[in-house]
């Protein structure tokens, strides 16, 4: 009998609290206006893989991918602060690449970056990534973007991945 008022009172608080809205770029028709990042003049949007896509159709907000010619932009669009945006060093790992941090970096329109090189085989390749909101306000890391607007802060926020080529 003592299993049956147990599940009773966790049925009663499942119905007594309040339900999240489950906020997927799916569930919108959402039109994201893009930042130009290029410093060549060329910007081409690239195709998303199949996994880009799937992570795109979770996250509250959306991703794309770009390029220069030179170099590849991930960019990524959150409307409100998640746990599904996590850093890229995270990918990477996950496919097969040795991360090497390096030092912060701030470019000359003030955005914090990190950077780290990725290396599987005889591929290495330098990755920056950013995160800013409309005010101009940046972070170098998901955590302390995370930590920072977690409890009130609205958005939306950008997110920018870099990748290029090791020298």
């Amino acid at each position: 009998m003592k299993g049956f008022y147990f599940y009773l009172i966790v049925a009663i608080i499942l119905i007594a609290c309040p339900k999240k809205e489950v906020f997927t770029s799916a569930n919108y028709n959402m039109n994201i206006t893009w930042p130009i990042l290029s410093s060549n003049g060329t910007w081409n949007s690239l195709p998303m893989t199949k996994a880009e896509n799937q992570f795109s159709n979770e996250m509250p907000g959306g991703i794309a991918k770009f390029t220069d010619g030179e170099k590849i932009y991930i960019l990524r669009f959150c409307t409100r602060v998640t746990r599904k945006l996590h850093p890229i060093a995270d990918c990477f790992k996950s496919s097969g690449f040795k991360i090497n941090v390096s030092q912060n970096i701030i470019i000359k329109d003030g955005k914090y970056f990190s950077t780290f090189n990725a290396i599987r085989d005889k591929e290495s390749l330098f990755v920056m990534e950013t995160f800013w909101d409309l005010n101009g306000k940046s972070w170098s890391d998901v955590s302390a973007w995370y930590w920072e607007n977690n409890n009130d802060a609205k958005g939306p926020w950008y997110s920018c991945v870099i990748v290029s080529k090791s020298l």
